[in-house]
């Protein structure tokens, strides 16, 4: 089958028209030279020198291998462009293309087949399945917050800091996983899980470690786990990663209600004059207006360091977490609540309820049976919640249901 798109930026600049035809197989990049040498070689190193502005380009692609283009792209637009392993490199791509991003003429070409592109720093697009792709931002965000909250902030400046990170021809992705370990002076457990597999050469990229890792191990599904304990390789839960928040139902419209419930795995319920809403970072970026490209990410890398850090003292100051008493958390029933909450989900709930002398009913084993660990990790955020909805909120983290039934309340597996 034939993809053929056609899109056209119309401004002012130049068009470079290319056929990749120009470069075959073999010849698709240039990688750093390892110190190490041979096949497999790993290469991280600190960055000499700033990175390139990304820049606008033309491509003209016909039934080209994903592969090729994306290496092409690369060179011409000045940004890595990173490509998932389970896509066929062998994929043809075709469309015509001027004065565009990366982004945007990936955006356009891929949009009649099952991949995407997300756009992660101003530097740095991964091409994925579309399933992998809408859950990327959410994902590193989520796991940056989560370093914060778990490791001092010497080991988070080993995780956060970017540095060129290449490898040769047939390298392992679990060598690459290593090495930057070692780099980094951390161990990472559990690194068995990762399956044997080849890569392909990757010339250098500036990265930071935590990025690295997640898209390395995002690809086999599976994620980081930060804990006070150290750092270890986890199955990823998709569900997991979506972000929980509640809006005033007079604040959104029913448009930008449509439009967000069209993203996979979002959903929303609406209780009195509140939403709920659980979804991507885009998802509840959408809801408050702002621009998911360009300047959004601009920002959101800008303060990503300021937001992070101030998160867990405004928290603090806000929700209770599961040590606080019931006379620190200051609330009273039929009042609501904003901030944070994260910790383990029944023994928090457990907690609330004994605050306002609510009876709790959950069956901890038919949570087991159903696959649902009642000390799993939740996180949300609430915007003047009542308390009903905060429970609500932290069940679908834990893919369960809460109904409170007068002075009792019910948790059970999600039906």
């Amino acid at each position: 089958m034939k993809f053929v798109q056609r899109f056209m930026v119309l401004a002012p600049g130049a068009f470079l028209g290319i056929s990749l035809a120009l470069f075959p197989p073999g010849e698709e990049g240039t990688a750093a030279a390892s110190p190490e040498g041979g096949k497999g070689a790993v290469s991280i190193s600190s960055i000499q020198n700033d990175t390139e502005p990304a820049r606008k380009t033309g491509v003209l692609w016909d039934e080209t291998p994903i592969r090729e283009a994306l290496t092409a792209l690369e060179q011409q637009s000045g940004q890595t462009l990173w490509l998932d392993r389970r896509i066929d490199p062998a994929f043809p791509v075709s469309g015509t293309f001027q004065n565009a991003s990366a982004e945007q003429i990936l955006q356009e070409a891929l949009r009649p087949s099952p991949f995407r592109v997300s756009q992660l720093t101003d530097g740095l697009l991964f091409t994925a399945p579309e399933n992998t792709a809408i859950l990327l931002r959410t994902l590193l965000a989520k796991k940056r917050h989560e370093l914060r909250e778990n490791l001092p902030s010497s080991d988070q400046k080993k995780w956060l800091t970017e540095r060129s990170v290449a490898w040769d021809h047939l390298t392992e992705p679990k060598a690459v996983l290593e090495k930057l370990a070692k780099t980094m002076k951390f161990e990472i457990r559990d690194l068995s899980k990762l399956p044997h597999d080849l890569w392909p050469e990757r010339p250098p990229m500036h990265i930071s470690g935590l990025d690295a890792a997640l898209l390395i191990l995002i690809q086999f599904d599976l994620t980081l786990e930060f804990t006070s304990e150290g750092v270890k390789t986890v199955p990823l839960d998709p569900r997991a990663i979506l972000i929980s928040r509640t809006y005033a139902a007079s604040e959104i419209s029913e448009e930008q209600l449509a439009a967000v419930r069209n993203i996979p795995g979002t959903r929303t319920m609406q209780k009195g004059a509140k939403i709920l809403v659980r979804g991507t970072l885009e998802v509840h970026e959408s809801l408050a207006g702002r621009s998911v490209s360009g300047a959004s990410r601009k920002a959101e890398t800008k303060e990503r360091t300021e937001s992070q850090q101030t998160a867990s003292r405004q928290a603090a100051k806000r929700i209770p977490n599961t040590q606080n008493s019931a006379h620190a958390y200051g609330l009273k029933p039929g009042e609501t609540v904003s901030g944070t909450v994260k910790g383990p989900f029944i023994p928090y709930v457990k907690a609330l309820c004994s605050q306002y002398g609510l009876t709790l009913e959950a069956d901890e084993d038919a949570l087991r049976s159903a696959g649902i660990d009642p000390a799993k990790h939740v996180e949300v955020t609430a915007d003047k919640a009542t308390l009903e909805e905060l429970f609500s909120m932290m069940a679908a983290e834990a893919s369960c249901d809460a109904e409170l039934d007068g002075p009792t309340l019910t948790i059970r597996p999600k039906r």
